[in-house]
């Protein structure tokens, strides 16, 4: 693996320009499964996701929904048989804005400002969705296979608590079989230089990723704090 991280850590420096055009076309979709007025743009996102992982090159791709639940997104990039299996997790549903007047620039029009990116999503959790994607795309480029197999689920509705997750699970129960899951962690580390994948079984660390200079904001987040009427 260390023989492999120079060419890695180019392949995410070339992958960067096209992640940052992924993430300003998701951002740009008002995904807000809160608010019934925008379901359909909500659906709407999913396909756009699920449309970027075939893109990067996924086997399959369903995009799936639980009765009265939002649509998510599972990809699949198969590896040979009897390889371990991680799932990646991220969601495309955001926050409602809270009132446009409240936002230095709109919310749903990507604004850089001092390097940084600004909009509804750009750090919770659209950035999470182009890490991820980004990730294989930079393993499949220098490498050419990936040595385990990778599915990526994106979830529609967890930001009012994913209400559907635990019928979803159930009924795609076989779908969604992994060892390892994996997540992005966004605003909460936005500062830093490297937006990082944390990996988890049994509560065991195994794997530190990253995609180095993918930046987001979105603004005045109040730490702790997920409210319809906050600007963040």
């Amino acid at each position: 693996m260390s023989d492999l991280r120079p060419a890695i850590e180019t392949a995410v420096d070339a992958v960067l320009p096209e992640a940052r055009v992924d993430l300003e076309a998701l951002v740009k979709i008002p995904s807000i499964w809160a608010d019934p007025a925008h379901h359909d743009d909500t659906r709407r996102s999913a396909e756009a996701v699920a449309a970027l992982a075939r893109a990067e090159g996924a086997e399959s791709v369903d995009v799936l929904a639980a009765e009265g639940g939002a649509p998510a997104v599972v990809a699949h990039w198969p590896a040979p048989p009897g390889t371990p299996t991680v799932m990646l997790y991220a969601h495309h549903d955001v926050q409602p804005t809270g009132g446009d007047e409240q936002w230095t620039s709109p919310p749903f029009e990507p604004t850089e400002r001092d390097g940084r990116l600004f909009a509804r999503g750009a750090a919770d959790d659209k950035a999470g969705v182009v890490v991820h994607t980004s990730a294989v795309e930079s393993w499949l480029k220098t490498v050419g296979a990936l040595p385990l197999n990778v599915k990526i689920v994106v979830e529609g509705e967890e930001e009012i608590g994913s209400g559907h997750l635990t019928e979803f699970l159930r009924a795609h129960k076989k779908l969604l079989s992994a060892g390892t899951l994996a997540r992005s962690i966004d605003h909460w580390v936005q500062t830093a230089k490297v937006s990082r994948l944390t990996s988890h079984q049994m509560g065991s660390p195994i794997a530190v990723a990253g995609a180095r200079e993918v930046k987001g904001s979105e603004e005045k987040q109040p730490a702790g704090q997920g409210l319809a009427d906050c600007p963040a």
